[in-house]
């Protein structure tokens, strides 16, 4: 019944912070944006720059393939709205700390686990629906624009699914970073420190398949079959997101909140 109670507490928060409404317009925002770019802005900014170049060789220097777009989509996610979701959650936990309203559930019979786990099945179903629904959003858009030259959207749904499930990564280490740095923007700098450089990392010491960056990765390959490295890097992320949740309860408990 707690847990209930909690998600109830989160799902509101959501609304009222407007939390919800941000992560969705930041997926949506590129779903839409690039397929026009690539259609209308970028061969007009380009015939622009180069005015005597003929029509078929400025079309080779873009690829407006449906799956080059998608791909365009799925970088620019990653790269941009990544940086908003971050921004947006760091508070979710740095937040409550630093202004002690983590209390309040706390003093009515609430545990760190179940407020912690109710933060997480919110935001995380929020992060999920919106990755795998506007990467769906980019597919449909694009192939009106560009033709349908992907037979099946399954591979746009993996890579939406992909996209969305690193998120989660990044929501439990929020969680854990801001257990421990109660100022929200520093958590948020933080976590985009890995988030940003951990592919980098994967490649230099040849362990990408053991890292939640290659899901990242296998999204942007869109291929119909999945890389035999795609299981094992879903352990991973499971795992690193199981100790850092774990980290964040005992954390929270021996902190001088838990009172109780």
């Amino acid at each position: 019944m707690n847990i209930k109670a909690c998600i109830k507490k989160e799902f509101l928060d959501g609304i009222r912070n407007y939390r919800f409404l941000v992560i969705v317009v930041s997926f949506l925002f590129f779903a839409i944006l690039d397929p026009v770019m690539s259609k209308f802005i970028l061969p007009e900014i380009m015939k622009s720059q180069f005015p005597g170049l003929p029509e078929e060789a400025l079309a080779s220097l873009m690829d407006n393939s449906q799956i080059g777009i998608i791909r365009t989509y799925l970088n620019d996610v990653f790269q941009i709205g990544m940086l908003v979701v971050i921004l947006t959650l760091s508070g979710v936990v740095a937040q409550e700390i630093n202004q002690k309203t983590i209390i309040f559930p706390v003093t009515s019979g609430k545990k760190f686990h179940q407020i912690l786990i109710s933060k997480f099945i919110v935001y995380g179903i929020v992060l999920m629906v919106s990755a795998v629904f506007c990467a769906m959003v980019n597919y449909l858009y694009t192939g009106v624009l560009f033709g349908f030259d992907m037979t099946s959207p399954v591979p746009v749904l993996r890579a939406g699914f992909l996209q969305g499930f690193y998120m989660l990564f990044l929501l439990s280490l929020l969680m854990l970073v801001g257990s421990m740095i109660k100022k929200p923007m520093v958590a948020g700098l933080i976590v985009l420190i890995p988030a940003w450089f951990m592919g980098a990392l994967g490649n230099l010491l040849n362990i990408n398949r053991y890292l939640p960056s290659e899901l990242i990765a296998e999204s942007q390959l869109l291929s119909v079959v999945p890389s035999s490295s795609l299981i094992t890097s879903i352990i991973s992320t499971i795992v690193l997101s199981v100790l850092a949740f774990g980290f964040t309860v005992i954390r929270l408990r021996k902190s001088d909140l838990a009172w109780r």
